[in-house]
């Protein structure tokens, strides 16, 4: 008798959520060298090279799935300029950009899937171009992010990874330098 009502109890908790929320989290992420395999959370560029960093989604149930989505990706104007911003394959097309805007100092994106057709897994949602202007660091950071299923359910809760740009001198410019300072230091001294 004892073992039954145990085992009533167990199966009342599990069917009621006491057993734990197994759901995946979803978790966007910059990655902010999309050349290299793996999620790349630190990028060192020179000055004057242009660059691409991804916005990716992970961990997106099928009993989750996203529908559309709005972000701002924030980053400092005095070292990065964002010159475009491209949606990527993760929505199930065709697909509604809502809002396009690299007003600095963040790019702000909201797209949605039309009609009722979503998607799970993982993916692209969105590639940013950037223009390093200036030696520096940067910190892209999310931040005002609605994840949303069919018919505006908001997905709660996710997690949010953001990454760091280092901008340097041109290598050319180093070269330069030592070659212009050996050139000097080589010169005949007048007497």
């Amino acid at each position: 008798m004892r073992t039954s009502i145990w085992c009533g109890a167990a199966i009342v908790a599990l069917a009621l959520g006491a057993g734990g929320d197994a759901r995946a989290v979803p978790l966007l992420a910059v990655d902010a060298d999309p050349s290299q395999p793996g999620l790349q959370d630190v990028r060192i560029v020179s000055v004057g090279s242009s660059f691409d960093v991804f916005v990716t989604i992970s961990n997106v149930e099928a009993a989750h799935p996203l529908h559309a989505f709005e972000l701002s990706l924030g980053y400092d104007a005095l070292v990065l300029a964002a010159t475009d911003a491209d949606l990527g394959a993760f929505l199930v097309a065709p697909v509604l950009v809502v809002e396009n805007d690299a007003t600095p100092p963040a790019v702000r994106f909201a797209a949605t899937t039309l009609g009722p057709l979503a998607r799970d897994g993982a993916g692209e949602l969105l590639s940013i171009h950037f223009d390093a202007i200036a030696l520096g660091t940067s910190i892209l950071s999310l931040a005002s992010v609605i994840l949303a299923e069919p018919f505006g359910d908001e997905i709660v809760p996710f997690e949010l990874l953001g990454a760091t740009i280092q901008v340097v001198p041109e290598p050319a410019t180093g070269v330069l330098l030592v070659m212009g300072l050996g050139a000097i230091a080589s010169r005949p001294r007048r007497a």
